[in-house]
């Protein structure tokens, strides 16, 4: 690093501005990273919510790692109705989760996708999953 840079992080920027700040890793505390979100959203006023972790598309998928993708079941997504107010497609702010306004739930885009299993992690209602593609043919794995 050059001694000379000044590193300034997102949650020095908000908390400067005066804006409530949390910051947690949503894959060592999912249901923190869930509550911290809903809690935000739920209050009024402005707030961030940092996600201290690299974007699962940032890093590119491994050639030795078994292939996976996402699947969304569209019977089990009711999308508006489901409570949850589109988190996976709205709120989470992944790349790879879309909403099909059309059809009326959410779908997986994997050219942005990198199987992470997050939103699968954070949907209510299991919509969501991991499947193992490749010669061996798709397989669950969560």
């Amino acid at each position: 690093l050059d001694p000379n840079k000044i590193v300034v992080t997102p949650e020095e920027v908000c908390r400067g501005l005066g804006v409530e700040t949390v910051v947690i890793d949503p894959v060592e505390d999912v249901q923190g990273a869930v509550t911290a979100v809903f809690d935000g959203l739920q209050r009024g006023g402005l707030r961030a919510v940092v996600m201290r972790r690299v974007c699962a598309t940032y890093d590119k998928k491994s050639v030795t790692a078994p292939k996976l993708e996402m699947v969304v079941d569209a019977e089990l997504c009711v999308g508006e109705a489901c409570g949850c107010d589109r988190f996976c497609s709205r709120v989470l702010g992944c790349p790879g989760n879309r909403w099909d306004a059309e059809a009326g739930h959410a779908y997986v885009d994997p050219d942005y996708c990198n199987a992470c299993g997050l939103c699968a992690q954070l949907c209510p209602r299991g919509a969501l999953s991991v499947v193992e593609v490749g010669g061996r043919g798709e397989e669950g794995v969560s």
